[in-house]
């Protein structure tokens, strides 16, 4: 993940269906004033069941 300048390295997963794509959001989660980012990923699906 790149924001301006600054890399950072996951050992994330995701998988390749394009109805599932990686979601952000910035959101002010504890309400100090500063956004969170927040980042939503699929690794399974099926039948109703999202993990």
């Amino acid at each position: 993940m790149q924001i301006a300048n600054i890399e950072r390295y996951f050992r994330w997963e995701n998988i390749t269906n394009k109805t599932f794509i990686p979601k952000l959001i910035l959101s002010d989660l504890n309400k100090d004033g500063k956004e969170e980012l927040i980042v939503i990923l699929t690794i399974g699906y099926g039948t109703g069941v999202f993990i």
